[in-house]
């Protein structure tokens, strides 16, 4: 698979360089985040051909759809002058660069203590949209990819401190258990982490308008899947057994422009 071999390379050596500056002797699990340089940086500006693809696709679509909403083409009749205004500032809102708000992700699947170096193996550069808004005092950087299922981060950033939730999801295929002792599966899950740290690249200001680069590596509590999972194969559920313990641990980059939140945020 094309730069399947240097994605892996680059990813033991982002962690190693953040391990050795930032992780060695400290505790592995941080509730601050830190402001400094951020490793390897330049590599994540540079942007790939699919985020230059999907900057070019995103914009002409909010563009597309911002100019049906000012001639009205957008709308069925008998919506009010004020909702129609509504509608046009939220999609305002949203409408950022794709460049501007993206993620880059570097990320190992274990199975059982084992990796599993065929979960990504398709994948040569893992990039996903990502949004940030300020809710009160805090501002919330969302990103991933979930279409009839798929993973999310979630950082919340608060003063000097941060916190994080993993979530997966397999749309309605009833699979996971977060602990070996709850009765039923459920189709997707919130994981929190047991290792963490997060360098931005400068302090935030937690206001609207102003740009977040950051760099985050992690590794996850255990979560179960059965072991009967056949991935594509669609179950409404699954019975007992054996289940799979699994992690999910890596580093990923995420730059963003902080918005105002919107109806379509929680």
């Amino acid at each position: 698979m094309k730069n399947i071999h240097e994605i892996k390379y680059t990813f033991l050596i982002l962690n190693f360089v953040f391990c050795f500056t930032c992780c060695n002797g400290q505790n592995k699990y941080n509730l601050e985040y830190s402001i400094g340089t951020i490793p390897a940086i330049d590599k994540f500006e540079k942007m790939t051909e699919r985020e230059i693809y999907m900057d070019t696709l995103m914009h002409k679509h909010n563009e597309e759809s911002l100019q049906r909403m000012i001639d009205g083409t957008a709308f069925i009749e008998g919506v009010s002058e004020e909702d129609k205004q509504e509608a046009i500032e939220y999609q305002k809102s949203i409408s950022q660069r794709y460049k501007d708000n993206r993620s880059r992700y570097y990320l190992e699947l274990t199975v059982n203590d084992i990796n599993d170096n065929n979960y990504f193996e398709d994948i040569d550069t893992l990039t996903t949209e990502c949004n940030c808004y300020l809710s009160g005092d805090t501002i919330k950087v969302k990103m991933g990819v979930w279409i009839f299922g798929g993973f999310a981060f979630t950082i919340n950033l608060n003063k000097d401190k941060f916190n994080i939730i993993y979530w997966e999801d397999t749309h309605k295929q009833l699979i996971y258990k977060s602990k070996l002792t709850d009765t039923v599966f459920v189709d997707n899950v919130y994981v929190e982490n047991e290792e963490q740290a997060l360098i931005l690249e400068n302090k935030p200001t937690f206001s609207v308008g102003e740009d977040i680069l950051g760099y985050l590596t992690f590794k996850t509590k255990n979560y179960y899947r059965t072991s009967y999972h056949e991935s594509g194969l669609r179950k409404d559920s699954y019975s007992g057994g054996i289940m799979d313990k699994l992690n999910m641990k890596g580093s990923l980059y995420f730059k963003c422009k902080v918005r105002k939140k919107t109806i379509g945020d929680e």
